[in-house]
């Protein structure tokens, strides 16, 4: 069976929003706008949705960002994969201490690290899997134990570094946030809202700090400076030059994060994207990440 081929940009959602829209509908609109990969964030252990869009599908790779260790035990995840067409992938992360259970996060490394042996001891087949990382210990811990990363709110100057801390050779993605329609403010607005969820955790803080960023830039949701860094658009050449500007850094794929005012995935967006930007869709003749 080959492995997944997750290509140079798929689009990024959580599965409470694919679920909304249909997750074979949304799905089958990834595709059909010349996608290559769907990342569903928020899986909450639930990999069998994974297979649900590869039946869906013909060629899209299902992929987790990231499912957290603390929601799906190695050994579980090991026995329930069903990767029945050769195309799903799996993020793997420690998430954040408030996630886990009470005094069971110590040394994330180890913590990591022990998952993945788990994980490769249990699986009766190997299981393409990346891990979500920012920081230099997981990146290197990813391109040594892993296929790669995927790593999110970073700007390209942090990529080039991420990208010398996982190796040359590592798959990297990175999540690359963008708003297609309305105006400065409006991206500044839907950036805001969507970076609300991050901002307060002091895993992504410190890793925006190693940026440049400081508390003044995490205050009111985030400063103008901070959402510019972090959000592209809704200008199409602005848009592209982000995505340029990542892949220049080392970037293998960019799990593109369309933000919108609605509750579901923004599949007409997708769409509409594919077509302002051919530019940003590829053929399955793509990056393995084994």
């Amino acid at each position: 069976m080959p492995p997944a081929l997750p290509g140079s940009v798929g689009v990024f959602t959580s599965l409470a929003r694919a679920r909304r829209s249909g997750l074979a509908d949304t799905a089958r609109a990834a595709e059909a706008a010349s996608f290559r990969t769907l990342w569903l964030a928020d899986v909450r252990g639930d990999t069998a949705s994974l297979t649900e869009v590869t039946t869906a599908t013909t060629e899209l790779v299902a992929a987790t960002a990231v499912l957290s260790i603390w929601d799906l035990a190695a050994a579980d995840l090991a026995r329930t994969w069903n990767d029945p067409h050769g195309r799903m992938m799996l993020g793997v992360g420690v998430s954040h201490p408030s996630m886990a259970p009470a005094g069971r996060y110590r040394n994330p490394l180890a913590l990591l690290e022990n998952y993945l042996e788990i994980l490769e001891q249990s699986s009766p087949q190997p299981i393409p899997c990346v891990v979500g990382a920012n920081g230099p210990k997981m990146l290197e811990l990813a391109g040594r134990r892993a296929a790669g990363a995927i790593t999110q709110l970073v700007t390209p100057e942090r990529t080039a570094r991420q990208r010398a801390w996982l190796g040359p050779t590592a798959f990297l993605a990175t999540e690359v946030k963008v708003v297609t329609t309305g105006d400065a403010a409006d991206r500044r607005r839907l950036g805001r809202a969507n970076l609300a969820n991050y901002l307060s955790l002091p895993g992504y803080q410190k890793n925006l700090r190693a940026m440049g960023f400081d508390d003044r830039d995490f205050a009111d949701g985030g400063s103008d400076r901070l959402v510019d860094a972090l959000v592209a658009g809704p200008d199409p050449d602005q848009i592209t030059e982000r995505m340029t500007q990542q892949r220049d850094a080392g970037a293998d794929h960019l799990a593109l994060h369309v933000l919108s005012d609605s509750d579901a995935a923004p599949v007409s967006l997708w769409t509409g994207l594919a077509l302002e930007l051919p530019v940003v869709t590829d053929t399955p003749a793509a990056t393995d990440p084994n």
